[in-house]
């Protein structure tokens, strides 16, 4: 969360991450017709939530996620870890 804060030059107040699925072997499958993705990588959907400094005016809504007073809730990240290390392809994703 930290980097993407950086990435977008907007300042955040808060986030939280909410839950974390990890997908199982079927379900990587799906999601793997490209064969971007080996078998030992773990796959995850990040649900999280940030408070922008200006909910008003906000970039964090873009994408996917719904304002709740001060916050933006049920955002969803899709992420990648390999050998232990997250995949960065095009940042920050919202999708695989």
């Amino acid at each position: 969360m930290k980097e993407s804060d950086n990435i977008s030059r907007e300042k955040l107040l808060d986030y939280r991450v909410d839950e974390v699925k990890i997908l199982s072997e079927s379900e990587k499958q799906a999601f793997n017709e490209k064969e971007e993705y080996s078998p030992k990588d773990v796959l995850a959907f990040v649900k999280y939530s940030v408070k922008p400094k200006n909910i008003e005016d906000t970039v964090w809504i873009a994408g996917n996620g719904e304002i709740d007073g001060e916050w933006i809730i049920n955002k969803t990240a899709c992420e990648c870890l390999r050998n232990g290390k997250l995949v960065k392809s095009s940042g920050f994703s919202t999708g695989f």
